[in-house]
């Protein structure tokens, strides 16, 4: 009697153990499934914000060279091209980082208020910067000074625009580099986290002065942060997938429990 009281005893902790052995599978595998979704938003978000840098340069900087367009009249149109792009990619990384706050909001939420900071600001930008080429069209005259309160009020919300900005990029960087500290993550984007603030302080520094040249340095450091945010985003989901099949439960216990 006490030897079969014993065996039961038994038999219910393993029956425990193996329940609980397949919900943290189970949570694992969640767990793996929300950061590949996460991961291909961050891949997409890349793609559409490469372009977003990409077009407006080739769009840009032939027709200012050659001198077919002044740079007046090409810089409106490259400032539309560059905010649609910019805007459909933090759309995709607002979605891909709304998950990975739900995987861990301690270390990761930190980037989607960036991204809504970022998005902010460069509306706030975008519609300054119209104005002010409005503004700039109108003829000097008597008038004309009339104009100078509102041209004041368009630089300071352009200044405020920027530091949202700024404040967002980092934010947004901070997430990527605390992203490859987690496991099954590509240790490259720490890298990728930190170019990426810097490409973007640079672009915000020289785009005070509207010069071509220097902008592309600016261009260029973060065009290097989105290929490595695309690329290590792509490693990532390759070797998340790769390990997260779940182990097939053993024979045994699926005869015991039936």
């Amino acid at each position: 009697m006490v030897v079969c009281i014993s065996n039961f005893i038994r038999f219910g902790e393993a029956q425990f153990v193996e329940r609980m052995d397949v919900g943290r599978a189970t949570e694992v595998v969640s767990d793996k499934a929300l950061l590949i979704e996460a991961l291909k938003g961050l891949k997409a978000g890349a793609l559409l914000a490469l372009f977003a840098v990409v077009v407006p340069t080739i769009v840009v900087v032939p027709t200012t060279l050659s001198g077919t367009i002044p740079v007046e009249g090409a810089v409106p149109g490259a400032i539309l091209v560059f905010t649609v792009f910019e805007i459909a990619a933090i759309i995709l990384w607002l979605r891909a980082t709304g998950k990975l706050r739900e995987f861990d909001s301690q270390r990761l939420g930190i980037g989607r208020s960036g991204l809504m900071l970022h998005l902010i600001g460069l509306v706030i930008i975008v519609v300054d910067l119209l104005f002010l080429f409005v503004l700039a069209a109108i003829p000097y005259g008597a008038e004309s000074t009339k104009l100078t309160p509102i041209i004041l009020v368009l630089i300071s919300a352009l200044l405020a625009g920027a530091v949202l900005i700024v404040i967002g990029i980092w934010r947004f960087g901070t997430m990527l580099i605390r992203l490859s500290e987690i496991e099954g993550i590509e240790d490259g984007f720490k890298v990728a986290g930190i170019l990426y603030m810097v490409a973007w302080l640079l672009k915000i520094i020289k785009s005070i002065s509207i010069n071509t040249s220097e902008n592309m340095i600016g261009d260029t450091a973060l065009f290097v942060a989105l290929i490595l945010i695309y690329t290590y985003s792509k490693r990532s989901i390759e070797k998340l997938q790769a390990t997260s099949q779940p182990s097939s439960p053993n024979p045994e216990s699926v005869v015991r429990s039936t």
